[in-house]
């Protein structure tokens, strides 16, 4: 019997793992998205993890044929067919309660309409998009002041949890499976929303633009604008509205409070875009005044790296003794594991600069962590630079 796992992201990549560690006996392979290029980024990388256990990447064409199959999607990106399978073992989870928010964006549509619950579902696949039979489901509750990504990181915990509690009967074939009811449902085309071109509709009550401002931030693609300010959190005030939907109440450099149709909202503005400039160019003024606008000064960018990061990489000193002041994480990483005295061991590399590997070297760091690759520093050095590395770290 050959175990497919196809898809993407931590969804499949735990599972995966659940799967290889706990069943062994049986032979795997996966089909990783299109969109996965191998690398760990803000999610981990099927294909880069299938690899490491030593499982081959294959065509989704390739398992058509195999009878002894048993398929599970997680996040593929690639509507199925069942009649090109040979095998009808044929699975899917889904980030829904279905038979309800079929189809795209399920951590988006439960916000913009108000749920305060979804969930997850592990179902058959059939030949409609997320019509199979279901097999089990999960609640997952949604909180007032989830975005969309707190959502989809919870409907992917849940996710997991819901695969692991059903893997086992799954295998052996021991399922119950009762099919979704006709009448009832809900589906969202790839259509229904057009991300390129968001726009905030002022002219709701405020829970409803609120809800709207929700919807659209997930930061790893997108955070909603107003007046050509990201903004990364709103809240609803207890002040009526007295002038028009939209109109601006208040303006500071924190916060934006507007009008809606009933309540007054505070729109809080995103600034990790200047931070982390701030510390590439070396503005040690900009980054005080940065730093004090954010909410987490270890947040880390689309390619993993944080403000202090940023600033050891580019040697700029006085910017990492003031970002360690404020909490910075010297034992941080970029989404592959790149430490921070291997980022200052490049800045020495680049210019002949030892000043910042003995800047690091007075603080507690863990100068063994290894990286993705399971390599620590002194694999990227020669013998006079970890000589230089032992003095700096007293190591």
């Amino acid at each position: 019997m050959i175990i497919c796992v196809a898809g993407k992201h931590a969804l499949a990549v735990e599972s995966l793992k659940y799967l290889v560690k706990e069943f062994p006996e049986f032979n795997y392979c996966v089909v990783p998205s299109d969109t996965d290029d191998g690398c760990t980024s803000w999610q981990p990388s099927l294909k880069y993890e299938s690899h490491k256990l030593g499982i081959p990447s294959i065509k989704l064409e390739e398992v058509y044929p195999l009878d002894k199959l048993i398929f599970f999607s997680f996040q593929f990106d690639r509507i199925l067919k069942p009649g090109l399978f040979s095998s009808n073992m044929l699975f899917n989870i889904h980030y829904s309660l279905l038979p309800f928010y079929k189809g795209m964006y399920p951590a988006v549509h439960p916000i913009l309409n108000g749920e305060e619950q979804t969930g997850v579902t592990l179902h058959k696949i059939d030949h409609g998009i997320d019509t199979g039979d279901i097999i089990d489901q999960k609640i997952v509750k949604i909180d007032h002041c989830d975005t969309s990504q707190d959502l989809y990181l919870k409907l992917t915990e849940a996710g997991v949890q819901l695969f692991k509690e059903n893997a086992r009967k799954l295998l052996l074939n021991k399922f119950v499976a009762s099919s979704q009811p006709n009448r009832l449902g809900s589906y969202y085309s790839v259509n229904s929303l057009n991300f390129s071109n968001l726009c905030i509709d002022f002219n709701k009550t405020a829970i409803e633009v609120h809800n709207q401002f929700r919807a659209f931030s997930f930061r790893q693609y997108q955070l909603p604008t107003f007046n050509g300010r990201r903004i990364y959190k709103t809240s609803v005030t207890n002040e009526r509205s007295v002038q028009k939907p939209g109109s601006i109440i208040t303006d500071d450099s924190v916060k934006t409070v507007i009008s809606s149709v009933d309540y007054n909202l505070e729109l809080y503005k995103d600034y990790y875009d200047e931070l982390w400039l701030a510390c590439i160019n070396g503005s040690l003024s900009q980054v005080k005044t940065y730093a004090s606008r954010v909410y987490d000064i270890n947040l880390r960018n689309n390619r993993g790296w944080s403000a202090i990061i940023l600033a050891v990489f580019h040697g700029h000193k006085e910017i990492v003794q003031h970002l360690i002041s404020l909490g910075a994480d010297v034992n941080c990483t970029n989404y592959r594991g790149t430490t921070l005295p291997m980022y200052a061991l490049t800045y020495f590399k680049n210019s002949g600069d030892p000043s910042m590997l003995h800047l690091l070297g007075a603080y507690e760091l863990d100068i063994k962590l290894e990286d993705e690759s399971g390599k620590s520093i002194f694999d990227y050095c020669d013998e006079t630079q970890a000589v230089l590395l032992q003095k700096a770290f007293k190591s």
